[in-house]
């Protein structure tokens, strides 16, 4: 953040940039790490910290919700593993995880215990939303909205899509399910290194980021956290990605980490080699013709990967012959491209 000679509207742009990249209550942290002789300095790390404290203040509010909904859940005997941004707040509890923004809790139940668990929120005010619901598409049950009507509860029966199950067993979610003890409260998170595939599903393969070389900062800042504070077996995760045949965009992302993060994370020897598929694809999607190539090209090779499947192709035409799947399985699609072309 060299921003010597900078001017207001630098200021502007960066607020801009953090807000895409869900990073502004980060930025205090990094501005406090400037010169103080930066331009609009004292200013800006006054909104910053402003922000940070705001959000701090909204993730406790959160922690109380997450405490009740576990409190809900555990009276009827339903084990709910929190996850995602989640996490990170029960991890960082006494401090609030100021620097981490989330939306909503992501809770993993058992997928026997949906039906009870729904029961149990809504005793305690959660409201349903009028999202349809099919178990055998959906990885989790449609958002329940808390009473305030600020944020809810996403119910979880799978850590990721059905594609992703090699990789984000809930059974071994579960098994290996770490208990965070503060007071009275006890959550249960997954374990780190569950935490860190979770993490690299969500920023590269779910939404097919790595195709594009796309990553969040905030998905950095989880990475760096979870890697300062927890001893991760890479090796087990790489076994995860063998299995399900996607090495290469675990390694193209940790190569990523690696320019990004420099010296506070070294990535393994063969992950530096992406660096040049990396550039090269960096340099196709920038020209908007060779782009709409390189973005079919990948839909077909997917298509056809999941046709030759057995278990995905009796999933792809499930959703195909469903009329609400087969127009949220175009929708996500488009939307997709229209991030692309972004």
């Amino acid at each position: 953040m060299a921003l010597v000679g900078a001017r207001a509207s630098h200021w502007t742009d960066l607020t801009r940039i953090a807000s895409e990249q869900l990073v502004l209550p980060a930025m205090a942290e990094a501005c406090a790490k400037l010169n103080p002789q930066t331009p609009g300095l004292r200013e800006a790390l006054a909104f910053f910290q402003e922000i940070e404290e705001r959000n701090r203040q909204r993730n406790r509010w959160l922690l109380a919700q997450l405490d009740d909904a576990n409190e809900a859940l555990s009276s009827i005997g339903v084990q709910a593993i929190v996850m995602k941004g989640g996490a990170f707040l029960a991890s960082d509890r006494r401090d609030a995880a100021g620097w981490r923004f989330f939306g909503d809790l992501d809770l993993l139940i058992p997928q026997n215990r949906l039906e009870d668990a729904v029961v149990a929120l809504k005793a305690i005010g959660y409201l349903e939303s009028e999202s349809a619901y099919h178990p055998e598409f959906h990885r989790h049950y449609p958002f329940l909205s808390h009473p305030s009507g600020v944020t809810g509860i996403d119910l979880h029966t799978r850590a990721a899509g059905l594609d992703q199950t090699v990789l984000l067993d809930p059974q071994h979610f579960f098994a290996g399910a770490q208990t965070i003890t503060d007071g009275s409260s006890t959550v249960l998170v997954p374990s780190p290194t569950d935490r860190m595939a979770h993490l690299i599903v969500n920023a590269q393969i779910l939404d097919y980021r790595y195709q594009r070389r796309l990553f969040r900062l905030r998905d950095v800042l989880d990475f760096h956290w979870l890697v300062k504070h927890y001893d991760i077996d890479m090796d087990d995760i790489r076994g995860r990605f063998e299995a399900y045949r996607l090495v290469r965009p675990l390694l193209a992302y940790l190569n990523m980490m690696g320019e990004v993060l420099g010296p506070d994370y070294e990535p393994p020897a063969d992950a530096i080699g992406e660096a040049r598929w990396t550039a090269a694809t960096r340099k196709v999607i920038r020209q908007p013709r060779r782009a709409r190539l390189y973005v079919m090209r990948h839909w077909l090779q997917m298509f056809f990967g999941q046709m030759l499947n057995g278990p995905q192709r009796r999933h792809l035409i499930q959703r195909l012959l469903d009329r609400e799947q087969r127009a949220e399985f175009v929708a996500r699609r488009l939307s997709y491209w229209q991030v692309f072309k972004r």
